[in-house]
């Protein structure tokens, strides 16, 4: 209980400097004050928001949050395209590196792939 009365933790609450001598404000100059002060508001849940989903987008699809924050970028700041986007990179990858790999087994060098296997003679092709 005594947290929840306990405010001064909390960013909403705390005295704003702008505004203690709101009563010797003109209207006009309170109105001001106003529009400022809500364009922060916007600014500081834009910024949770790219936090939040950078964090699902990196749970999600298994990359840093790094990563997840840049396919939100890309995404034009929408989860589920990012999501999508990531997912789809990731099976572009695997399809690449199969690829690679079987390319490798048929023409490249079958000692470079499986160095241990050819040292200890159990390389079967």
């Amino acid at each position: 209980m005594e947290n929840l009365l306990n405010r001064s933790n909390i960013l909403t609450e705390k005295i704003n400097p702008k505004s203690t001598l709101i009563d010797t404000f003109s209207t006009d100059n309170i109105i001001k004050l106003m529009n400022e002060e809500d364009g922060t508001v916007h600014q500081a849940i834009n910024s949770k928001l790219v936090d939040r989903g950078s964090r699902i987008i990196s749970e999600l699809t298994g990359i840093s949050y790094e990563e997840g924050y840049q396919a939100l970028i890309n995404a034009d700041k929408h989860v589920k395209e990012a999501v999508v986007m990531v997912i789809e990179l990731m099976q572009m990858l695997k399809k690449h590196l199969l690829l690679r790999f079987l390319l490798r087994i048929l023409y490249g060098d079958r000692r470079e792939m499986f160095p241990m296997l050819h040292k200890q003679n159990i390389l079967w092709f």
